[in-house]
């Protein structure tokens, strides 16, 4: 505050604050878009509406919903039992099981040995007994060449002569 030229108290406002003073009188000067409003009783927080924040009586507030929960000690993550997530002493985890793993990269899949499959840098691949005439290849799994054919005359020889 400060004396004007008349000798009447004025208030002198810092440049850059936010206050405006004219003569109108004191006011607030608000910078668009960002969160604050003046309405009718005064100044308050704007806050979109559906984006899980609300201003309650006592101040800003969360909003719990799917998978949000709110207690004493604060924001926390809800996970639905049984769906492979669990809430960590470290935070959100995933529960291995069921071929799925966590290594030291992030999730893995694990296959059961010696049943015909594994898992390489690219993925999940099949093994091929080509012993046994069968072939693995960008169509999928087939027999070699005449495998069929060998097999099926060895079986109906193999009948026949019984």
């Amino acid at each position: 505050m400060q004396l004007d030229e008349y000798l009447k108290l004025a208030v002198l406002p810092q440049a850059s604050s936010g206050l405006d003073v004219n003569s109108a009188g004191v006011g607030i000067t608000l910078k668009a878009g960002k969160g604050l409003i003046v309405g009718a009783d005064g100044l308050a927080l704007a806050v979109e509406a559906n984006k899980g924040l609300a201003v309650g009586i006592n101040g800003l507030a969360i909003q719990p919903g799917n998978g949000i929960n709110l207690s004493s000690m604060g924001v926390g993550i809800t996970t639905e039992p049984g769906k492979g997530l669990m809430v960590g002493s470290n935070g959100l985890a995933i529960q291995p099981g069921n071929g799925i793993d966590v290594g030291p990269t992030g999730l893995e899949v694990k296959v059961e040995a010696n049943k015909g499959l594994v898992v390489g840098g690219s993925g999940i691949g099949g093994i091929a007994n080509t012993a046994s005439g069968v072939k693995v290849d960008a169509n999928g799994v087939g027999l070699i060449d005449d495998a069929y054919i060998k097999y099926s005359a060895h079986y109906t020889l193999r009948n026949f002569m019984e």
